[in-house]
Protein backbone atom coordinates (compact mmCIF):
# COMPACT_ATOMS: atom_id res chain seq x y z
CA UNK A 1 0.00 0.00 0.00
CA UNK A 2 2.86 2.37 0.82
CA UNK A 3 4.51 1.78 -2.57
CA UNK A 4 1.26 2.58 -4.40
CA UNK A 5 0.83 5.75 -2.34
CA UNK A 6 4.40 6.85 -3.07
CA UNK A 7 3.94 6.16 -6.78
CA UNK A 8 0.73 8.19 -6.93
CA UNK A 9 2.32 11.00 -4.94
CA UNK A 10 5.22 11.09 -7.41
CA UNK A 11 2.77 11.21 -10.32
CA UNK A 12 0.86 14.05 -8.68
CA UNK A 13 4.07 15.98 -8.08
CA UNK A 14 5.09 15.57 -11.73
CA UNK A 15 1.65 16.76 -12.83
CA UNK A 16 1.88 19.83 -10.60
CA UNK A 17 5.34 20.68 -11.91
CA UNK A 18 4.06 20.35 -15.48
CA UNK A 19 1.06 22.54 -14.73
CA UNK A 20 3.24 25.14 -13.01
CA UNK A 21 5.58 25.32 -16.00
CA UNK A 22 2.62 25.73 -18.36
CA UNK A 23 1.20 28.54 -16.23
CA UNK A 24 4.57 30.33 -16.12
CA UNK A 25 4.94 30.09 -19.89
CA UNK A 26 1.36 31.27 -20.38
CA UNK A 27 1.88 34.22 -18.04
CA UNK A 28 5.04 35.28 -19.89
CA UNK A 29 3.16 35.03 -23.19
CA UNK A 30 0.18 37.00 -21.84
CA UNK A 31 2.43 39.80 -20.59
CA UNK A 32 4.19 40.01 -23.96
CA UNK A 33 0.83 40.18 -25.74
CA UNK A 34 -0.32 42.89 -23.34
CA UNK A 35 2.66 45.01 -24.38
CA UNK A 36 2.19 44.45 -28.12
CA UNK A 37 -1.62 44.44 -28.23
CA UNK A 38 -1.65 41.95 -31.12
CA UNK A 39 -5.26 40.71 -31.51
CA UNK A 40 -4.20 37.38 -33.05
CA UNK A 41 -1.80 36.71 -30.19
CA UNK A 42 -4.61 37.45 -27.72
CA UNK A 43 -6.53 34.49 -29.14
CA UNK A 44 -3.46 32.31 -28.60
CA UNK A 45 -3.42 33.37 -24.94
CA UNK A 46 -7.09 32.48 -24.55
CA UNK A 47 -6.48 29.08 -26.17
CA UNK A 48 -3.56 28.44 -23.82
CA UNK A 49 -5.74 29.27 -20.84
CA UNK A 50 -8.30 26.73 -21.97
CA UNK A 51 -5.60 24.07 -22.30
CA UNK A 52 -4.39 24.79 -18.75
CA UNK A 53 -7.94 24.66 -17.41
CA UNK A 54 -8.50 21.27 -19.03
CA UNK A 55 -5.31 19.87 -17.54
CA UNK A 56 -6.11 21.33 -14.14
CA UNK A 57 -9.57 19.79 -14.08
CA UNK A 58 -8.60 16.45 -15.65
CA UNK A 59 -9.54 13.57 -13.38
CA UNK A 60 -6.77 11.76 -11.59
CA UNK A 61 -6.40 8.02 -11.71
CA UNK A 62 -8.16 7.55 -8.38
CA UNK A 63 -11.17 9.34 -7.06
CA UNK A 64 -10.59 11.38 -3.89
CA UNK A 65 -13.24 9.20 -2.23
CA UNK A 66 -10.95 6.20 -2.67
CA UNK A 67 -8.37 7.74 -0.36
CA UNK A 68 -8.49 7.00 3.30
CA UNK A 69 -7.13 9.93 5.25
CA UNK A 70 -5.64 7.63 7.90
CA UNK A 71 -4.76 3.95 7.80
CA UNK A 72 -7.13 1.77 9.76
CA UNK A 73 -6.31 1.88 13.45
CA UNK A 74 -4.03 4.92 13.13
CA UNK A 75 -6.59 7.71 13.31
CA UNK A 76 -5.42 10.48 15.65
CA UNK A 77 -7.57 11.33 18.61
CA UNK A 78 -9.57 14.55 18.56
CA UNK A 79 -8.07 15.57 21.89
CA UNK A 80 -5.07 14.14 23.69
CA UNK A 81 -5.64 12.00 26.73
CA UNK A 82 -3.62 13.41 29.60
Amino acid sequence: MRAAFDRELTELQARLVELGAMVQTQLDHALAVLVTGDPDAIQDVVGGDQQINQLRSAPTRRSPRAWRPWPTGCRPRASPRW
